[in-house]
């Protein structure tokens, strides 16, 4: 049964890996038995802990009918709270720095941002002109990055979903991204990786030409920074808790580990069952949780690229 997703507490020691309609819990360094939490969704496309590492939040749901967002508690498995939105399945998303909501993009295009609590308002932000398929929050919690299957990178105000900057145009979808406090970071099917340096992007635009003839001055080849190509179609991005690091997974048998800000490789996941469909690090950057379209779920130590465990979390008989 593929992995969708994967998440690590910030000390690396339980990670959370999406099972189709289930959440399974592993303790990293023992050997107690898996927990399993169930969901309402079909199928999920996104586990994530909050940053205190008390709540995972469950996003997927069912295609045609409803997208759905459940908060549940690590400590018991007791539902927190749980939202139905839309009529489709959600795809990925972030939790908000102060761990109070979560953004997900959705297949209407918009990203929605959702409260933990039940009585708070879901927000809806128009922001793509076809599917929104992933979306991280800036360190401080007042940006969102976006991409989606119209092919772009965007920046847009967390408080009010205001479209701050389109960053770029791909050549193909966008189907992860990820944020710094200095870039975002976008990738998909273009087999491309590309840094967005905000400061640089966020300057005011010029224009040359007047009437029919101005065109806007793009800043696009000062503020684009490329990372090395990938080798294959990227599945899924990662940063580390304290931001420093970005992990690369996707269509091939590697997870690359990045400086976010120096662009540079800081060490490599050799031989991981491809194609890899998400990855997770935790908040030092020191352990890895890679999910397989094959059902493995495999963490390493990314310093010495040991493989520190290897199972099913759901055995298929």
């Amino acid at each position: 049964m593929a992995i969708t997703s994967v998440a690590l507490t910030g000390d690396g020691k339980l990670a959370a890996a999406a099972c189709r309609s289930e959440v399974v819990l592993v303790d990293v360094e023992g050997e107690a038995p898996a927990r399993r939490l169930p969901t309402d969704c079909d199928l999920l496309s996104h586990v994530e802990f909050s940053p205190d590492g008390t709540l995972i939040a469950a996003v997927g749901g069912a295609p045609g009918l409803y997208g759905e967002v459940r908060f549940v508690r690590v400590a018991d498995g007791a539902v927190v709270s749980s939202r139905r939105i839309g009529h489709d399945t959600l795809f990925r998303g972030n939790f908000a720095p102060d761990g109070r909501a979560i953004a997900v993009a959705g297949p209407d295009g918009a990203v929605y941002v959702v409260p933990v609590d039940a009585a708070a308002e879901v927000r809806r932000f128009e922001l793509h002109s076809d599917w929104a398929l992933d979306v991280a929050y800036s360190p401080d919690g007042k940006l969102l990055v976006s991409g989606g299957r119209d092919k772009a990178t965007k920046v847009s105000s967390a408080e009010n979903g205001a479209l701050l900057r389109a960053l770029d145009a791909s050549p193909d979808f966008i189907g992860s991204v990820a944020c710094d406090d200095q870039f975002a970071v976008s990738a998909g099917r273009a087999r491309t990786l590309i840094g967005y340096e905000l400061k640089i992007a966020f300057q005011g635009i010029e224009v040359t030409g007047a009437g029919n003839g101005a065109q806007p001055v793009t800043r696009r080849d000062q503020y684009a920074k490329p990372f090395e190509a990938p080798p294959g179609v990227v599945l899924d991005l990662a940063t580390s808790g304290d931001h420093k690091l970005l992990a690369v997974a996707g269509a091939f048998a590697e997870v690359r580990i990045y400086q976010l800000a120096t662009r540079q490789r800081a060490a490599t996941m050799a031989n991981v069952p491809s194609p890899v469909f998400a990855v997770a690090l935790n908040a030092d950057g020191s352990r890895l949780a890679a999910g397989c379209k094959s059902g493995q779920l495999q963490i390493y130590e990314v310093t010495s690229a040991k493989l520190l465990k290897s199972l099913l979390p759901v055995p298929v008989q």
